[in-house]
């Protein structure tokens, strides 16, 4: 067996929904922009401190233009990891839209006040 990468899927036959329909959510002109990443490290925990760890999980992300970042399950967000992904990440990808869904209390805050934080810099650097 050759060392490497392996992914399972499962595919419902019974499914109503349309092929038309599951390319249109991600796609403009035939091109995949859009994607929903689970934030989440296969198992490994469900808090996310470290730049490190942002940088690993935003890696390939620079291929599409909106992507919306599903926090289900995460119970905790360090601001290091805020700001590797709402504000260094978006600055070196211009034109690249994160937006971030199904945050419990201490995520959301987390992510605003970095928000808050970033747009403070930025008015700054003005």
């Amino acid at each position: 067996m050759t060392a490497g990468t392996v992914v399972y899927g499962q595919i419902a036959a019974d499914t109503s929904r349309q092929i038309s329909d599951v390319f249109g959510t991600y796609t403009e002109d035939f091109e995949f922009v859009r994607t929903q990443p689970a934030v989440k490290l296969n198992g490994l925990g469900l808090q996310f401190a470290s730049r490190s760890e942002a940088r690993r999980f935003l890696d390939g992300l620079e291929d599409f233009e909106e992507i919306t970042l599903d926090f289900d399950g995460v119970t905790d967000i360090g601001q290091s990891w805020v700001d590797e992904v709402f504000r260094v990440w978006p600055r070196e990808h211009p034109g690249r839209k994160l937006t971030p869904v199904r945050m419990n209390a201490a995520v959301e805050f987390m992510i605003r006040r970095g928000l808050a934080r970033a747009a403070e810099l930025e008015a700054d650097d003005r």
